[in-house]
């Protein structure tokens, strides 16, 4: 039942990517109804992406859900479980197997969140400075004329 950091990609800052993209993965106990309680599911941490499977060899063909840390709320319970909320329709209630490993796992999901927010504001940034045709080509009538 160990959790697991694997490095994707190492790039260079200087292509537009952080330097240390990684990926968290391993199991959790998840809340799944008042019958069935807490089941452990195999949670895979990626790109601002919290997903989870029934099983590791479940990866390849069905993801049983997804929640999208970028303005996510997490919150520790207790010395195991913690909660992740979009603020929405998607709550994960979460067991780890011990108090080590809930820390490894808020301080992953909290440095993804860090990055997904991060991501989203430069987004949101490049979207503000969208110039449109009409402007440009004033712009540059502008200048010529003053040439």
């Amino acid at each position: 039942m160990d959790n697991e950091w694997v490095h994707l990609r190492c790039m260079s800052s200087a292509s537009g990517e952080s330097p240390d993209t990684a990926e968290y993965r391993g199991w959790l106990l998840k809340w799944t109804n008042y019958i069935k309680g807490y089941r452990q599911r195999w949670f895979v941490l990626n790109d601002g992406l919290l997903s989870y499977y029934r099983s590791q060899a479940e990866m390849a063909h069905t993801c049983r859900g997804t929640i999208n840390l970028a303005g996510a709320s997490l919150e520790s319970e207790d010395s195991c479980n913690f909660v992740i909320s979009n603020g929405g329709a998607q709550v994960f209630h979460l067991r780890a197997r011990s108090e080590v490993d809930r820390q490894r796992w808020i301080t992953a999901l909290e440095l993804a969140k860090d990055r997904a927010n991060k991501m989203r504001e430069r987004v949101d940034d490049e979207e503000d400075f969208v110039v449109s045709p009409e402007s440009t080509a004033t712009a540059l009538k502008q200048k010529l004329d003053h040439l």
